[in-house]
């Protein structure tokens, strides 16, 4: 930055790219509050074999704790567990999923970073004067868009695929449900399959 500026760079730009390459984008704002609070909105839910739901959450550092204070880094992803544990999935579950999801979701998104990473660093080279206050805006520009549509479709591709499964899921449900009531030792379908059509 110092650089930058002896060279007559707005810093103000400089900085700009900095926010735009390695900034908060998340669509996740940590909450922090009392301790008591946080171990109620994760325990409320907890069911019988989630006692120490709590604690693993604070393992896998979705829970932050500082004395009498917690922060919760991961609002929406508790709140999916509290509906899912809801329906009786229990927490060891959903972090067994999590645990597995994570390091696929990495992949992804370091294949996804280096792609735009590749566009940045022709344009700014180490060693090398920045390019002018116009350039920086529009690498900026790029790269707040690149993110925006490379959520969007992962977002998008994860959802098709979702849906493909399910449906996949339903109808092999559906068709063994058809199978086993089908079968012979059903009396009523028995004498069905006697009758003239």
């Amino acid at each position: 930055m110092l650089s930058a500026w002896e060279d007559g760079k707005n810093l103000g730009d400089v900085l700009g790219l900095e926010t735009a390459i390695v900034g908060a984008w998340t669509t996740e704002k940590p909450e922090t509050m009392a301790l008591g609070d946080a171990k109620a909105l994760v325990d409320a839910k907890a069911l019988v074999d989630d006692a120490p739901a709590f604690d693993l959450l604070v393992a896998l550092q979705v829970i932050r704790v500082d004395g009498a204070r917690a922060t919760v880094t991961r609002p929406k992803l508790i709140e999916a567990f509290n509906e899912i544990r809801g329906y009786g999935v229990t927490l060891d579950k959903l972090i067994d999923l999590h645990e597995q999801i994570v390091p696929e979701i990495d992949e992804i998104s370091d294949m996804l970073v280096r792609a735009g990473a590749e566009h940045v660093m022709d344009r700014i080279k180490p060693g090398e004067p920045l390019p002018p206050d116009a350039e920086i805006a529009e690498l900026i520009t790029v790269l707040v868009r690149f993110r925006t549509q490379a959520v969007a479709t992962v977002t998008a591709t994860l959802a098709s695929s979702t849906e493909s499964n399910i449906e996949s899921l339903v109808s092999r449900i559906l068709g063994d449900y058809l199978e086993h009531t089908s079968e012979p030792s059903d009396p009523l379908v028995a004498l069905g399959r006697g009758q003239p059509q």
